[in-house]
């Protein structure tokens, strides 16, 4: 099992309180530390470190080390600002072991088309069910994630439809449909949740396919947590169908088909380890 760096993971930790420190929004704060470790997983550069700014550098620099050393575990930004930072991640560390680190966001990819008509968050149902291909696995989770999106406890909220909006359009690329409006490996601003469009416009950033999964992946997992933790605490009870963030968490990790051989993931523990967040990433990233 991979092993936690414990001082270079309370660097990381700080390096993100300082981004937050230094911004006037949470949410631009977690932008902020998306586009910086994007440029890791990219290998790329530009994104925010074309401003300088110093809490970037030493966050990039620290990311880097990380990659390099094949350490994976890195909080989310949105646990970090909470004060929940300070976890145990064996489950998170243990979702990347035998996966090289420097892999991560390397399934990039370019989405061509228009968007479908938006009986969905932008999804046509039906076009999707028609078009998929023999990916039963991809086939199942965008049948669930349509019907979360559906559900009349979540039809209205822009937040959840946001998030979906992401979401289903990396999971329809996996299965070769294509129908959503993600062109190029970069995320025109319409195609966006609005928050994180609002927010990319006001820093003035080109925000890539990584960058656009991993600020999702960090407000789900942030969501999740805090639905999980709600619940407890009132005696009613966890899992995957407590709220809509943890709908989505538990499918994206639900295992069908032949995966299921291989075991499956404990969901629980990634959603409360602090690093859980770039196992969700991950898994929106893999073709």
């Amino acid at each position: 099992m991979t092993k936690l760096n414990r001082p270079r993971y309370d660097q990381i930790s700080t390096a993100i309180k300082q981004v937050g420190n230094n911004s006037p929004s949470t949410e631009e704060a977690v932008l902020f530390v998306a586009d910086t470790l994007s440029t890791v997983f990219d290998s790329a550069t530009g994104g925010v470190l074309s401003t300088l700014n110093t809490a970037a550098q030493t966050l990039y620099s620290i990311a880097k080390a990380n990659q390099e050393g094949g350490d994976a575990v890195i909080p989310n930004p949105w646990f970090v600002m909470n004060g929940h930072d300070d976890r145990a991640n064996p489950r998170s560390a243990r979702y990347f072991q035998g996966r090289a680190w420097k892999s991560i966001g390397s399934s990039a990819f370019s989405l061509a088309g228009t968007a479908a008509s938006a009986h969905t968050v932008g999804i046509n149902f039906a076009d999707v069910v028609t078009n998929a291909n023999a990916l039963g696995s991809t086939t199942a989770h965008i049948t669930k994630l349509i019907a979360i999106a559906a559900d009349k406890r979540t039809s209205r909220s822009i937040t959840v439809q946001d998030w979906l909006k992401v979401v289903l359009a990396m999971k329809t690329a996996k299965a070769g449909i294509r129908t959503g409006s993600l062109i190029g490996g970069l995320v025109p601003g319409a195609s966006l949740p609005a928050g994180i469009a609002t927010t990319v416009t006001k820093m003035g950033i080109r925000l890539s396919m990584n960058s656009a999964c991993l600020t999702t992946a960090a407000a789900i997992h942030w969501r999740a947590f805090q639905e999980q933790q709600i619940s407890g605490g009132l005696s009613l009870g966890k899992g995957g169908k407590i709220g809509p963030a943890s709908r989505i968490f538990w499918e994206i990790f639900t295992r069908r088909g032949m995966t299921r051989m291989f075991g499956k993931y404990d969901i629980d523990a990634l959603v409360h380890e602090p690093a859980g967040w770039l196992a969700l990433h991950d898994k929106l990233m893999l073709l």
